[in-house]
């Protein structure tokens, strides 16, 4: 009895299935096995052809469903995808069931080379030689797709045209526990990934053929493992195959623990893209963080380098923690900006287990560690730009394979950390120039530009809450003319700095002290209270008069007059300005040294 695609149930698995129009899967569920192997048969009459015969352990079942759809001896192609013993292990016993003259295995010639040594009758025919195309009559064409290296060098897949069907061989094929015949959702892509992760070589030869099916119209794909892939999910999968990173198997070094290996591989995979999509570093971190903790029992990781000063920079999710990592963080500092030869010398391979923080004991020759430190290398002169330190929660074997997935980690994390340094220096160097732009370079109080930016912030923040007052203490320093004359204008320049000093630490950083030009200064400033702005300018003057410039050469005290004037809510700030200004004439009218309030 022969069974369609619609509606398979557990029993149904022991017939024969239909998935086009002469087309079947002879294939047999082997029990508590995560890689099943599917034979194909296409039925052509005498002419009729078995895809991918199988092995010793499912041919018995194989043949039993294939006599319930035509005679065995009809079979006249066994197409042969690659030379492995769960395609070709049944090739034995066919060859002793055939009794045609005209029985052909077809298969590459890579394939041939190795077929040849199974000693059998049939003949091995080269699929190069028949144009990679097989004609076997009554509109049966099958075009073969050559696929080296997926994941035998001399792999191929075939094409039914007329039936729009793909026989993928190993592409496309899962490992899963649960055996499908046809993938029903997307989460047929989890077991697709896990098998191409290991078995597949690369990504790029795997591109290499997806790109061969672009305009090739497919209903339906049917690989030697998995489940057959129906249209509706054919462009999603491929659109995955695409981002999936294939050679798994190059990272093993002692393990031949598979699902760890996968793992390990999808944390690359992870971090790697985490890296390339993202700007913000500490995000990058925390990514970082998450994607390794479970897998390696991670508790933090922290980035310190140096800046163009010879600073140590911690960088962390945590900034506080970071910070406090700055004292302890010495180990491999005189490496900075030495080659990665200078590294090795003076360490040994990389990555470099320490006992802890900071500590002198550290070496490749522990076995446990709580910490691994990470150099990280510039990618153009191979210079050190700094260290990431992994801590763990509590001293853990680091085998080969973390060693080598942290060492495939380093060229992006070098990127990572050498963009966040670039981006340091960038903003280290906009903020000097802003810096520069909104402050008097002699004095160090702002400019009028910087003032008017930030007066119109403090005029809101009254207008929207009563209990503000904006107030303004205008000063100017008294006889400022003489002192130049007499003493010079780089004395002139002392007493300027000075008292700007004195307005810098008398109020608060959140103030606006300002030098408004020449010798006129000002302070302003919100307060709760109105009675402040005059105590804080009585201060200032006080301050200022006990200034002592005899060092300078500079006789007498130095004196300032001030004027201050406090804003109505919503009142034009140019009033405020102006009545400050009148109050400091009056100081200045009435004998000097003096702050004068409105």
């Amino acid at each position: 009895m022969v069974y369609s695609l619609n509606n398979l149930s557990e029993e149904d698995y022991k017939n024969a299935i239909e998935i086009k129009p002469d087309v079947y899967w002879v294939g047999s569920k082997l029990e508590n096995d995560d890689f099943q192997c599917h034979p194909y048969l296409i039925a052509n009459g005498e002419n009729s052809i078995l895809i991918d015969p199988g092995s010793v352990l499912t041919f018995k079942k194989t043949l039993k469903k294939i006599e319930t759809i035509i005679p065995f001896g009809h079979i006249k192609y066994f197409i042969c995808h690659h030379q492995d013993p769960d395609i070709t292990g049944a090739l034995g016993s066919i060859d002793s069931l055939i009794s045609r003259n005209d029985a052909v295995i077809l298969t590459h010639w890579r394939a041939i080379v190795l077929l040849k040594h199974l000693g059998l009758k049939l003949p091995l025919q080269c699929i190069e030689k028949m144009g990679w195309v097989l004609d076997a009559g009554n509109d049966i064409v099958l075009k073969f797709i050559f696929s080296p290296y997926l994941h035998f060098p001399g792999a191929f897949t075939t094409y039914f045209e007329s039936r729009k069907i793909l026989f993928s061989s190993d592409i496309f094929g899962a490992i899963s526990p649960d055996f499908q015949l046809v993938a029903q959702n997307e989460n047929c892509y989890e077991g697709i990934r896990f098998f191409h992760e290991h078995y597949m070589p690369s990504r790029e030869i795997l591109l290499n053929f997806l790109n061969k099916l672009e305009g090739v119209e497919i209903d339906a794909i049917v690989p030697q493992h998995g489940s057959i892939i129906p249209r509706q999910l054919i462009p999603f999968v491929i659109n995955r195959l695409k981002e999936t990173e294939c050679g798994i198997y190059t990272l093993a070094q002692t393990s031949t623990k598979i699902v760890k290996l996968l793992r390990l591989n999808r944390l690359l995979s992870d971090v790697t893209k985490t890296i390339i999509l993202s700007s913000n570093f500490n995000q990058i971190v925390s990514s970082l963080i998450e994607q390794t903790g479970e897998l390696l029992n991670i508790e933090d990781i922290f980035f310190v380098s140096q800046d163009e000063d010879g600073e140590i920079i911690v960088l962390g999710k945590d900034k506080h923690k970071a910070d406090s990592y700055k004292k302890t963080c010495k180990v491999c500092h005189h490496l900075y900006g030495r080659k990665r030869e200078d590294w090795i010398t003076e360490y040994g391979k990389y990555p470099v287990k320490l006992s802890s923080y900071g500590e002198d004991t550290f070496g490749n020759d522990l076995k446990k560690s709580r910490v691994l430190l990470v150099p990280l290398f510039n990618m153009d002169d191979e210079s050190l730009i700094g260290l990431i330190y992994f801590s763990f929660e509590k001293e853990i074997f680091i085998d080969d394979e973390t060693e080598a997935i942290l060492q495939q980690l380093m060229p992006a994390l070098s990127a990572a950390l050498e963009r966040e340094l670039i981006n340091m220096h960038l903003d280290k160097q906009k903020n000097h120039f802003y810096q520069q732009s909104i402050k008097d370079s002699l004095t160090g109080l702002y400019s009028r530009f910087y003032m008017q930016e930030m007066v119109d912030r403090f005029c809101r923040m009254q207008d929207r809450d009563d209990h503000y007052k904006l107030g303004m203490i205008y000063f100017d320093i008294d006889n400022f003319k003489s002192v130049n004359d007499t003493y010079g204008h780089s004395a002139g320049d002392i007493v300027l700095k000075n008292i700007a000093k004195v307005l810098l630490d008398e109020t608060r950083g959140d103030d606006i002290q300002v030098r408004l030009g020449g010798e006129e200064l000002a302070v302003i400033f919100l307060s709760g209270q109105e009675e402040e702005f005059g105590r804080i300018g009585n201060r200032i003057r006080k301050k200022i008069s006990e200034l002592d410039f005899s060092n300078y050469m500079i006789k007498g005290p130095v004196t300032v007059s001030g004027g201050v004037s406090i804003r109505a809510k919503n009142e034009p700030i140019e009033y405020v300005f102006t009545r400050a200004d009148q109050n400091l004439y009056k100081a200045k009218n009435s004998g000097k040294n003096k702050i004068i309030c409105s």
